[in-house]
């Protein structure tokens, strides 16, 4: 039988509804499912998954790109495994980087003041089939080696190299005249 509840009395509520409630108000502590990849973010506080993505697009190699983003490559392992969009991501920035070797040494075949130069990179950048594996497939990480011992050895770091003409160039969307405010 219920008791009559007198002024300033509260009894404690209990059901489905009020541990909801208890939960939202954080009274009552929530347990989480973690993941390793939960662990490492917080062992690693300087860094992080987009920090290690942005170096992974300029520099094309995961340990370089680890050890400037301040994480080990058994958190990138672990980022890849528990995570698909991270793991999607990864793979766009190594595309991204190659991407950007092959237009900068395309650019080179033909921008730059050197004939010898020029010649090294229509050459180069003609040899691509060769970087083909039996299944028809690009050996990405022999190609980007490729085109990055060619910038190297002009002394052209891609992390330094700014597309030619690209001042020129409208943003998609814009037309020519106006400006953006």
């Amino acid at each position: 039988m219920l008791q009559p509840q007198r002024m300033g009395e509260s009894q404690p509520v209990n059901g489905p509804l009020a541990d909801l409630l208890n939960g939202l108000t954080g009274k009552k502590p929530r347990a989480r499912n973690r993941s390793r990849a939960d662990l490492t973010e917080r062992r690693y506080v300087g860094g992080s998954r987009t920090h290690f993505l942005a170096e992974l697009e300029v520099t094309g190699a995961p340990a370089t790109a680890a050890r400037i983003a301040q994480c080990s490559l058994a958190d990138v392992r672990a980022w890849r495994a528990v995570d698909p969009m991270f793991d999607r991501d990864y793979a766009l920035a190594l595309i991204s980087h190659l991407k950007a070797l092959t237009r900068m040494v395309r650019e080179m075949s033909e921008l730059h003041e050197s004939p010898q130069v020029r010649q090294g990179a229509q050459h180069l950048l003609g040899t691509e089939g060769r970087y083909l594996g039996d299944d028809g497939r690009l050996d990405a990480r022999a190609w980007r080696d490729a085109l990055a011992s060619f910038a190297h050895s002009l002394g052209v770091d891609l992390a330094w190299w700014e597309p030619a003409g690209e001042e020129a160039a409208p943003e998609p969307g814009l037309e020519s005249g106006s400006s953006a405010a």
